[in-house]
């Protein structure tokens, strides 16, 4: 298994709207990386507020393989949850570019989706709901798309991997507390 890290993300206290994730170190990464049967790795660290969550995620790819049916394409949180984006789709067309959204509405599998996909069209998982184990979880740490070749004559690689998170807004930036009331301290009274 190879591993390829992605450049980590770092963020300030709060959550912003969107975090992206690009695996610099992919380029050329080969699936599999010893030509037979194997898979290969691609890490994205974020380093963001533990408390900011995921509330979608598209993963984007530009692979290069001579057959698009032997690949499974596996998606991994930092506590090790596994999700299953597809397995052996599209027959033995070669290579992909596309996106799948955990909130897509048409699935990537075969007879619903352009296969190959080559523009980047969004799709959901090959399951409907695949992705949804990810939800409302924390997305800072290491995550892992985990591509594997279950068949050893065809070789490719990943030209391009990047993870997109929307995340929740449950993390405020600094506390506000109303402003202090003020007593009017009585005078002395003065007698005549």
């Amino acid at each position: 298994v190879d591993g390829h890290v992605a450049e980590p993300s770092a963020y300030g206290p709060a959550c912003p709207e969107t975090v992206t994730v690009q695996c610099s170190g992919c380029h050329d990464a080969r699936i599999p990386s010893s030509g037979a049967t194997g898979s290969t790795r691609a890490l994205f660290p974020v380093q963001i507020d533990p408390r900011c969550t995921v509330t979608n995620i598209q993963a984007s790819f530009a692979l290069e393989h001579t057959s698009n049916n032997n690949l499974q394409v596996f998606l991994e949180n930092p506590d090790g949850v596994r999700a299953n984006m597809w397995t052996n789709v599209c027959g033995a067309t070669n290579n992909m570019r596309m996106t799948i959204d955990a909130n897509a509405a048409t699935p990537y599998a075969d007879g619903s989706a352009t296969c190959p996909s080559t523009g980047y069209q969004i799709y959901g998982p090959e399951t409907a709901g695949a992705l949804d184990v990810f939800l409302g979880t924390p997305v800072s740490g290491e995550w892992d798309i985990d591509i594997v070749d279950s068949v050893g004559a065809d070789t490719g690689s990943i030209e391009t991997a990047t993870l997109t998170f929307t995340l929740s807004s449950g993390v405020s930036s600094a506390p506000t507390f109303p402003p202090p009331s003020v007593s009017p301290t009585p005078s002395p009274s003065q007698t005549p």
